[in-house]
């Protein structure tokens, strides 16, 4: 053998002597990449299954959370909606009060200058009335030649005294509606309801009786157009046989429906029978 042999020989030795020390070290690095994987305790498979429960796990309490943050904020949505429709509702009622208080201010006003229209009128009539008494008095004292001024004076007289008692008839009524009036507006807007007696019903109002109903109710051909009023009473007459009274109850512009009193009752009422205004209600 020569000396380059020799030389291989050698080399390939060290080369054995290198490669069997790598082996060596490899093996003892070595592992079972298999076990680590699916080794139930701390494996990789095991652990990315723990991994997968608990993200599984979030993500349910994550659409609960979101489940409850939704039905929370319709809940909300629903609870002002309802507030809103609350306020407009009382918004609403809040101008319809407002404009019955305007409404009742101005009926107030057109009532307070009808009063004083009419207590004007009546204060005139009245001295007008005491004038004429005196010149009737002075006529009376004079020679029969007067006779005929006095008989006019006397008609006059009548005259003015029964322009005097619708007046204060009149008079009467505006003074009690402009008590109602007021209390109306006091109340808020509701229109009060007098509680003593209604004033008198207008003289020589006349009717016929239109229906006669159950409960002791009938209604009549006159109403509200003719100045009848609820709380007036009409006497009822067949020919000139006193039949009984009816206090009425509601009124409409032509006609008006009312209860029979039993305490006036002195014959059956009926369809056609004749109605007329009571002073005594």
């Amino acid at each position: 053998m020569n000396l380059v042999g020799k030389i291989f020989v050698v080399l390939i030795f060290f080369m054995s002597v290198a490669f069997m020390s790598f082996a060596v070290m490899v093996y003892a690095t070595h592992k079972n990449w298999r076990d680590e994987i699916v080794d139930p305790a701390n494996g990789w498979k095991a652990k990315l299954a723990a991994a997968d429960k608990k993200t599984a796990d979030l993500q349910a309490e994550k659409d609960a959370r979101e489940g409850e943050l939704t039905a929370e904020r319709t809940a909300a949505l629903q609870a002002l909606m309802k507030s809103e429709n609350a306020l407009q509702g009382v918004s609403k009622e809040n101008d319809e009060l407002s404009a019955q208080v305007a409404d009742l201010t101005k009926a107030q006003t057109a009532a307070s200058v009808a009063m004083s229209m009419a207590q004007k009128k009546y204060d005139t009539l009245r001295k007008d009335v005491d004038v004429l008494r005196a010149d009737i008095k002075l006529a009376q004292t004079s020679e029969s030649s007067q006779f005929s001024k006095a008989t006019a004076l006397a008609d006059k007289l009548h005259v003015a005294m029964g322009q005097l008692a619708t007046l204060t008839d009149r008079n009467q009524q505006l003074s009690l509606e402009v008590v109602r009036q007021r209390e109306a507006l006091k109340a808020g807007g509701q229109m009060a309801t007098a509680s003593g007696a209604a004033p008198a019903a207008p003289a020589g109002l006349a009717g016929i009786v239109l229906a006669v109903g159950a409960s002791d109710l009938v209604e009549v051909s006159i109403g509200s157009d003719d100045g009848l009023q609820a709380g007036h009473t009409l006497d009822v007459y067949r020919g000139n046989k006193y039949l009984g009274r009816v206090r009425v109850l509601k009124t409409d512009p032509d006609r008006a429906v009312g209860s029979i009193l039993k305490d006036y009752s002195q014959g059956i009422i009926q369809k056609g029978d004749n109605v007329v205004s009571s002073r005594q209600t």
